[in-house]
């Protein structure tokens, strides 16, 4: 690539000669030149310049710092509560697949004995 996304360096390792690297290299340049990098790092700049407005004004007890608050805490990082129901899933489905393990062990032993 030409050109990087963004002003630090960027390294994607591809294996020699595959047929892969010019759809992303097309892929690329045109995201660079739609100017959504840009845009993305400056959302990323943004979004962490008022995180720290944020904490600096609870930290200080700005009475103001409220409103901007209740915006920062929409961003929120996932907690096990957040990701509970993922994990009964996964749960559920150990549970069925081991069901279905002792099931085919038992029918290999019976038919394994009616058949030998």
């Amino acid at each position: 690539m030409r050109e990087y996304i963004a002003p630090f360096g960027i390294g994607l390792a591809y294996p020699k000669y595959v047929p892969y690297i010019a759809k992303f290299n097309t892929i690329i340049r045109k995201l660079t030149e739609a100017g959504l990098a840009k845009k993305w790092l400056a959302d990323i700049i943004i979004k962490s310049k008022q995180a720290k407005i944020t904490r600096r004004n609870k930290q200080e007890g700005d009475p103001g710092a409220s409103d901007e608050s209740e915006e920062a805490s929409q961003f929120r990082p996932l907690t096990m509560d957040n990701l509970q129901g993922g994990f009964i899933l996964l749960l559920l489905g150990y549970g069925l697949s081991t069901l279905g393990l002792m099931a085919e062990l038992t029918f290999k032993v019976i038919l394994g004995h009616c058949i030998g």
